[in-house]
């Protein structure tokens, strides 16, 4: 799993339900992390398996770009990192239309004790 080329953004190799996934490091989504609707569905899922939010659309850091919700996801998840040894319980917020498969959220990572911040390369 490589991150695209030419871009600055951090991005953190996962697991979910055995399936390799790269994840985008969002520090610009305070709220919840979010998978998009094609990763649901990949991983076994569909929309019986969501749960109604309220709220129809989540803005975007493109200016009056929104993304609609589609739920969150009844079942939790196991967001597998380190190559799978960690484990972390989530609830992920399904999103129609998200470009990348899986945007973790700043609180998320907060929340698990994990800084986001990049680190100088000795």
């Amino acid at each position: 799993m490589e991150p695209p080329k030419g871009t600055s953004r951090q991005f953190l190799p996962t697991l979910i339900k055995g399936r390799e996934v790269l994840a985008l490091i969002d520090s610009g989504i305070l709220w919840r992390t979010v998978m998009s609707e094609s990763l649901f569905r990949q991983l076994g899922y569909t929309r019986n398996d969501l749960r109604p939010l309220p709220g129809v659309s989540l803005s975007t850091a493109k200016t009056g770009s929104k993304i609609p919700i589609l739920g969150e996801s009844r079942h939790y998840m196991y967001l597998g990192i380190g190559g799978g040894r960690t484990k972390l319980k989530f609830k992920p917020v399904i999103l129609g239309q998200l470009n990348m498969p899986l945007n973790i959220s700043a609180s998320f990572l907060s929340r698990h004790g994990i800084d986001q911040r990049e680190r100088p390369t000795p």
